[in-house]
Order: structure tokens, then C-alpha cells, then sequence
């Protein structure tokens, strides 16, 4: 059961009457209601640090020498095409 929901107050908006629906769906429980958990705030808070956590681990790795940084080939903007 939806407790709470965020409606657009545009009319035609793909999203209509039904507001916006999450990407990650959170369940409450009534212990959670009654103890006034922000449980979409939890989930959210997780995801980034976990996030934070791999881009942290990933540029020590680099910097230990383990990963080698990405290569991009870089365009010559002063050559001029030829076409065939």
C-alpha cells in the first residue's frame, strides 16, 4: 500500500494521475511508519556511499598500479578529410 506519492500537477504528462513511479521501490512496515523511518532516504544514503565506496577503491587500485587508466584516441582536428 502507497502511502505517500508525488503527482505532476501538469495535465497531459506521460505520467498522469499515478505520479512518478520509483526506480527502486521501498517497503515500509508499520514499525517503520510508527518510528518515522525515511526508508526511500536509507536506500538512497546506501546506494551512494556503496557507489562512493567503488570510485574509491577504483582510483587506489589505479594509483597502487593495478588497473591501467582507460585510453581514448583523440581526433586530429586539423587533418582534413578526404573523400574517396
Amino acid at each position: 500500500m502507497q502511502l505517500t506519492g508525488y503527482y505532476m500537477a501538469i495535465e497531459g504528462s506521460e505520467h498522469g494521475s499515478r505520479g512518478i513511479q520509483p526506480d527502486i521501490p521501498v517497503e515500509y512496515s508499520i514499525a517503520d511508519i510508527l518510528a518515522g523511518k525515511d526508508k526511500e532516504m536509507e536506500v538512497a544514503l546506501g546506494r551512494l556511499a556503496r557507489r562512493a565506496g567503488d570510485v574509491l577503491q577504483q582510483e587506489d587500485r589505479l594509483q597502487r598500479g593495478q588497473i591501467t587508466p582507460p585510453s581514448f584516441e583523440v581526433a586530429d582536428v586539423n587533418k582534413t578529410s578526404q573523400n574517396p
